[in-house]
């Protein structure tokens, strides 16, 4: 771990010198830890990552989603969530995406759900639609 976090310290630095934003991907490394140290590591891990240079935060939708709320009032840099594995119907990572953009978090990164579906464009354009609903809701209610 400590290896890891001079190398992250050393590309944030490297990063910010040429004018590049910094995305990390903390990573828990105890999986045999019950629920609410998972938790609690996956919050450290991120507030870490902020403290060390990140511009942007890019993380796994934790097993309790009250502390991916959390994480995005304690941090004041970008959170974006994964999309996770392919799912057979499209619906189940659509109702991800409405749920962590109405958690507050900017936006969601989907690889194997887009570049491996037989319409990429469909599931691209039905991820905008959610991320810009989603988003005009949250700027009217702060005004």
């Amino acid at each position: 771990e400590r290896e890891n976090l001079k190398s992250c310290i050393s590309l944030a630095r490297d990063a910010h010198k040429v004018g590049l934003p910094l995305i990390i991907e903390p990573l828990v490394g105890d999986v045999t830890a019950d629920s609410t140290r998972q938790g609690e590591l996956f919050l450290s891990a991120c507030c870490r990552a902020e403290s060390i240079g990140a511009d942007i935060l890019k993380v796994s939708f934790p097993k309790d989603e009250e502390y991916l709320k959390q994480l995005v009032k304690e941090v004041d840099i970008p959170v974006l969530v994964l999309g996770g594995e392919k799912t057979e119907s499209l619906e189940p990572a659509l109702e991800l995406a409405r749920k962590v953009m109405k958690i507050g978090c900017e936006g969601i990164v989907f690889g194997r759900q887009v570049i491996q579906s037989d319409s990429p464009r469909m599931v691209v354009e039905e991820l905008r639609k959610i991320i810009h609903i989603t988003n005009k809701i949250q700027i009217s209610k702060s005004k």
